[in-house]
């Protein structure tokens, strides 16, 4: 079976062959009426919260553009994707590729490595993919096969909720890594319309080390402004953020809230997902020397648009309060790994912000270690919240939480700030 779509003044044409995907180009015949597929990417939301596997830009445009072309419902199938290298000078804009830039585009993919932690503390590594080959096919032309490593099948295939999917084309016009990250870890939020994240995990989905931009005002500048305005300019969402929570010793700002919504402004050039299934587009299998033949209903497609539009508001009014009993029910998995500590008693927005003072509280080590260690950590908090409940009533079992975390980062700073008067003393 041979499918096709439209990318500018050519034809790709999308093929099983020998379980490889293969994506094909054919320049197009005049007056033949084709409409662009939308391509649409499907992320797991643990796969976009994961600290360990940034990426460059040209990998993170590989990455998206293969979870873009593969059935997230058909492993066996569509696991194995087939590029042109045609493809990949459009992809990573440029006028000429050679095989070294492939190489070493291929090997920085190779080398990305997730940790998946597991309850007791432990993790599981391994790499994203497996291989990568280039080759030239009959015609001369060359190509690369992309597969993923068997362990990571389930963060890419065959996953029923907590994910969220996006457009390729929005992220097709952002110029830097950090700019794609901003806008998944936003987009992943849309639905819920706001986003609580401290400024260490920021950089840390960003890639930024710690002690870059240290200072707020640099960080806001250099980061955010010029992603806020990249994003709003080229994508289907639009953002605003401001200081959350309370702030540290000196002021210091240790948390944003970042309120998402719908860019009205690119609807008409960038569409959002649910739009694009309303759209009435009837693709006919055809053989290889035939024409594709698409027809659009634009008029009825505006109309299912509005009707698109009047459902969303009817249901974000009738929504029930989201109820939180497994980690799963978080949308930020760190958030829901620290949570069972607290039964699950507290929403996302409650965990935000507890989890502001554990980063202050909680010493930093590395990776899958931070959760484990803060998750230890409220447990111990939890439990004086409890046994303080049996002896009198409280009012609010989340104030007296923060309360409490808020009086030990007092005592925290205190001892911080004595030992960096003792240690200016010991060079005096």
């Amino acid at each position: 079976m041979r499918r096709k779509f439209q990318t500018g003044e050519e034809l790709l044409t999308s093929t099983h062959r020998n379980d490889i995907i293969v994506i094909e180009v054919i320049v197009m015949k005049k007056n033949e009426l084709v409409v662009h597929r939308k391509n649409k990417v499907e992320k797991r939301n643990i796969v976009n919260e994961m600290r360990t596997y940034n990426m460059g830009l040209e990998e993170l445009r590989i990455f998206n553009t293969y979870l873009a072309k593969i059935n997230a419902r058909d492993p066996a199938g569509t696991r194995a994707v087939r590029f042109p290298v045609s493809y990949f000078q459009e992809l990573m804009c440029v006028d000429k590729i050679n095989i070294n830039s492939l190489k070493a585009v291929s090997h920085r993919l190779l080398q990305k490595i997730v940790d998946i932690p597991d309850d007791d503390g432990g993790f599981t590594a391994f790499q994203l993919f497996k291989v990568c080959i280039v080759k030239k096919d009959d015609s001369g032309e060359w190509y690369m096969d992309i597969d993923a490593h068997d362990l990571a099948l389930p963060l890419m295939f065959e996953f029923k909720d907590k994910y969220f999917t996006y457009g390729l084309e929005n992220v097709s016009a952002l110029k830097s890594a950090n700019q794609i990250r901003m806008y998944e870890i936003l987009k992943q939020y849309e639905n819920t319309g706001f986003r609580v994240v401290t400024i260490g995990k920021l950089k840390e989905y960003l890639g930024i080390l710690p002690i870059e931009y240290a200072e707020y005002k640099i960080f806001k500048r250099d980061v955010l402004e010029v992603c806020r305005k990249a994003i709003d300019e080229s994508t289907d969402i639009t953002f605003t953020y401001e200081p959350h929570g309370r702030k540290g010793r000196g002021g210091k700002i240790l948390a944003l809230k970042f309120l998402i919504s719908q860019n009205k402004k690119n609807l008409s050039i960038l569409k959002p997902d649910e739009q694009l299934g309303e759209c009435r587009v009837e693709w006919c299998d055809v053989l290889a020397d035939e024409s594709p033949v698409v027809i659009v209903d634009e008029e009825q497609s505006a109309v299912d648009e509005r009707k698109n539009e009047k459902k969303i508001v009817v249901s974000e009014v009738q929504e029930k309060p989201r109820e939180y009993t497994c980690v799963e029910d978080y949308d930020d998995y760190e958030l829901g790994y620290i949570a069972q500590a607290c039964k699950f008693e507290f929403n996302e927005l409650e965990m935000a912000e507890i989890k502001t003072y554990l980063d202050v509280l909680v010493p930093h080590k590395k990776y899958f270690e931070d959760e484990v260690e803060q998750y230890k950590y409220l447990l111990s908090i939890y439990s004086t919240l409890n046994r303080q409940a049996d002896i009198q009533k409280i009012k609010s079992r989340f104030g007296y939480i923060i309360g409490i975390l808020k009086v030990m980062r007092t005592d925290f700073e205190k001892e911080q700030h004595k030992r960096v008067i003792e240690a200016m003393k010991e060079f005096q």
